[in-house]
């Protein structure tokens, strides 16, 4: 193209603009051209000049006020966010024929509907992790913060007028000259443009075109692209009718109606899509998700902005240990493996009560039943002959029993022969007793039975621990998941280092006479040391210490086996990350341990680092297990 065109800039100054290639010959309105002296600039001409007159109040009405959305320079790209009008275009007459706006690469962006659908996700090369998404929303809703600040509206806000950028989640929006705009002198260029599904229910009820809402409209369909990027892309009145027979209608016919089936308010027609993850959103979001499709005070977008961003910044937003690379949750835990579990779970129940497949009868001719035709296969014999042939069917091979697991029947074993052994050994001191002294038979039954309750109460109380951290068979997977049960366990866990803090603070008063230390081997002696009056003081504080390094010990790693059977039970709750920072914790400190070792062998102040050490991790882990919040670091923010 050779056509010669000026540009009047919003400044009052001029230039010459050549004309490139055609990028895009666009629909009913204009088409877009290239500049041949700019590739950061294009520039947009309406087909028709009836057309082009009718838009130039409009876009000089654009160009006096601009909106504070400049494009975003990072590691060597330029990201634009809006194709706002830069500059008024005339032809060769002076009338009136386009505008000049900011190139936006759509190669490197896609619409933000595609980023709603897993599969479209995939075929178009979008992140699949659920941050993006959230990282999305919060950029579309300061997008739409800016423009309301300066009175604009868009008026036909839906994810196909929203483009992303596929490496960062930047928005961007192309057809800026369909907004609704507010001049400088108070006039206002509505736009005509909407679509149902997106359309405020008041509109429909008062006999309004949407443009005559504005921000109200903006609001409404501005809740509804966030609950859908928040919501595995499910639109906030979608739902399965709780009736059978039921008719729900359109999309928009349910706005109308007022039928949020996601809220504290049940309609009695409409409950929530079974691919729904709305549970476990933050009590803020549904919070504010109600107010928009329950009532008519709904959050502006600056609430939008500001909440999301809270959200991200302030390490609500986790990455998934149980699936980091395209899972993401806040603090009640992850959805979407609770979605997948679901859906394994229907899968299985759906095969198990699959009807087998059963046989036609034959067609029949009065009594006599249809002959099902079968060729006759022969095979060739070596003598020349020929022989039907009979198909060999496998034999059916023996299952081999599954090997049973040792370590459990070790660890069964032992503890039977341990309970066995003590209460034999409290049989013989009984029956000693007896001997010596009659009068202690009646004693030695009286301990004897409390001896038998003290077992009853420890078995039923180890069938309850079991039957918590293990589930049953019958029962199904443990409780843990479902909230109390695994916060017991991190409080017992925490309750565990909490107790070592308090036995060291105890024997703090030792380390003013660190003569030596005893060694676990040699605890028999000094045994009897702390019971002996007569025993040196200096003695009596090294068998201490002894004592409670084995004590330190051995509740580390109570606590460690602890966090192991909760974290293997509570996939995708905040309590993993509680688990998983005591894992991780105590294979930090294992390093150490032999320094310390040789600290105590040397009389230096050995229990000043595992003061600190485990101070910091009941702390940090106890605060946050006490505001309900996971412990572990947020995704990477972009």
């Amino acid at each position: 193209m050779s056509e010669v065109l000026v540009a009047w800039g919003a400044d009052g100054g001029t230039r010459r603009l050549r004309l490139g290639e055609l990028i895009h010959k666009g629909g009913g309105a204009g088409r877009i051209c290239a500049l041949q002296d700019d590739p950061r600039t294009v520039v947009k001409l309406y087909h028709e000049p009836a057309k082009a007159a009718h838009y130039a109040p409009k876009i000089a009405a654009m160009l006096e006020r601009p909106p504070d959305l400049p494009a975003i320079e990072r590691d060597g790209r330029r990201y634009v966010q809006l194709a706002w009008p830069t500059a008024l275009v005339e032809d060769a007459s002076g009338r009136f024929a386009g505008f000049t706006m900011p190139f936006i690469d759509l190669s490197r962006a896609d619409s933000l509907d595609t980023l709603l659908v897993k599969a479209l996700r995939s075929h178009r090369g979008l992140p699949e992790n659920y941050a993006y998404r959230v990282f999305a929303a919060q950029n579309v809703a300061s997008m739409v913060t800016e423009l309301h600040r300066l009175g604009h509206h868009v008026i036909d806000l839906k994810p196909q007028n929203f483009s992303v950028y596929k490496d960062n989640m930047y928005v961007a929006v192309v057809d800026c000259d369909g907004l609704s705009i507010a001049g400088g002198d108070g006039r206002r260029f509505p736009g005509h443009q909407f679509t149902d599904g997106y359309r405020a229910p008041e509109a429909a009820r008062k006999g309004l075109a949407p443009e005559e809402l504005g921000e109200a409209q903006d609001r409404f369909a501005l809740a509804v692209v966030l609950f859908q990027l928040l919501n595995n892309g499910i639109h906030p009145f979608q739902g399965v009718p709780l009736r059978r027979g039921l008719e729900l209608g359109t999309e928009q016919e349910r706005i109308n109606a007022w039928r949020y089936p996601y809220g504290p308010r049940a309609n009695g027609v409409q409950g929530p899509a079974p691919a729904s993850i709305h549970e476990t959103l933050e009590d803020g979001t549904l919070e504010l998700f109600r107010r928009a499709f329950e009532g008519r005070h709904r959050p502006s977008a600056r609430a939008w902005r500001d909440h999301l961003r809270g959200l991200i910044e302030g390490e609500a937003l986790q990455r998934c240990y149980a699936n980091p690379a395209a899972h993401a949750h806040f603090s009640k835990g992850c959805g979407l493996c609770r979605l997948d579990a679901r859906i394994r779970e229907t899968a299985k129940a759906a095969k198990a009560h699959r009807p087998q497949t059963r046989y036609r009868a034959r067609p029949t001719f009065g009594t006599r039943a249809w002959p099902r035709a079968r060729p006759r296969v022969v095979i060739r014999t070596r003598g020349g002959g020929s022989a039907p042939y009979r198909p060999v069917r496998p034999r059916p091979r023996p299952q081999r029993p599954q090997a049973p697991n040792l370590a459990a029947m070790t660890l069964r074993q032992g503890a039977r022969a341990l309970i066995v052994w003590l209460w034999g050994t409290l049989h013989y001191w009984g029956a000693l007793a007896v001997q010596r002294q009659p009068w202690l038979g009646a004693l030695w039954a009286v301990v004897e039975f409390f001896a038998r309750v003290v077992f009853v109460v420890a078995g039923w109380l180890w069938g309850l621990l079991r039957r918590l951290l293990l589930g049953t068979p019958e029962a199904g997977p443990p409780p843990l998941a479902a909230g109390w049960g695994g916060r017991l366990v991190a409080f017992l866990v925490y309750g565990l280092f909490a107790a070592n803090l308090l036995v060291i603070a105890g024997i703090m008063p030792t380390l003013a006479e660190p003569r030596g230390f005893c060694w676990l081997a040699d605890l028999i002696e000094p045994c009897w040391l702390l019971l002996e009056p007569a025993a040196p003081r200096s003695q009596k504080l090294e068998a201490l210490q002894a004592y409670t390094f084995f004590y330190l010990f051995w509740s580390s790693v109570a606590a460690l086996i602890l966090s192991y059977i909760a974290r293997a039970n509570t996939r995708g709750t905040r309590v993993e990350s509680h688990a998983t920072w005591v894992i991780w914790t105590f294979w930090q400190s294992v390093p150490v341990l032999p320094v310390a070792v040789l600290a105590l062998k040397l009389g230096v102040l050995w229990p000043l680092l595992y003061v600190v050490w485990l101070l910091y991790r009941c702390a940090k882990g106890l605060a946050l297990l006490l505001r309900r919040r996971p412990i572990s670091a947020p995704t990477a923010l972009l």
